[in-house]
């Protein structure tokens, strides 16, 4: 397999050579818990063949499938990559919120059962772009922007993002309703 530069968080460069393998190990003995990749698949909220081509080697997964898979098995990123050298891209500047937006988009499209053709056609927006949006991978994109939250409670500090398309919008909150997430704040579209 050709080795590729994946964005990782701030501080964190290549991803592990033996990736697959710490993945299987841990899905195996996840806390005394023994998992199939087909639990392990629908925890992750990812399709059971992408779990057997990462544990394979036959595949490196995306930031957001092993965002996914992190999540499921409680990973910490140093389980899963080295330090960063010089010159490795990172994901510094995009947030967890960015990275639930992105995939509630994804979840939304799906759920209305569109390609990203269609989608493009729709909407007018490069099916390159969309899949860049989809990813979490376009964090200074033109099509987001910081949105004001309704809370008033939420911490000031916090950056919440939308789409500046309110149809990316429309299918980003149909996706969050599909998965039934818990959590996810209204946003105020300003």
């Amino acid at each position: 397999m050709k080795p590729r530069k994946t964005l990782l968080p701030s501080g964190y460069g290549p991803l592990k050579d033996d990736i697959g393998q710490i993945i299987r190990e841990k899905r195996r003995d996840n806390d005394g818990v023994k998992l199939t990749q087909k639990e392990l698949a629908e925890l992750a909220e990812v399709p059971q063949e992408t779990i057997s081509r990462i544990e394979s080697g036959r595949r490196l997964p995306t930031y957001a499938t092993l965002y996914k898979i992190m999540g499921a098995l409680n990973l910490e990123w140093s389980d899963l990559a080295e330090k960063a050298g010089s010159g490795w891209p990172t994901l510094s500047s995009i947030s967890d919120t960015q990275q639930d937006l992105a995939q509630a988009l994804r979840a939304g499209r799906k759920e209305l059962d569109l390609t990203l053709r269609e989608l493009s056609r729709e909407i007018g927006i490069s099916i390159g772009t969309l899949s860049r949006l989809e990813r979490g991978q376009s964090p200074r994109s033109k099509w987001l922007t910081r949105a004001k939250h309704r809370d008033t409670e939420s911490d000031p500090e916090e950056v919440r993002y939308v789409f500046t398309c309110q149809n990316l919008n429309l299918l980003a909150n149909i996706g969050w309703e599909a998965a039934s997430t818990v959590g996810h704040p209204v946003f105020d579209y300003h």
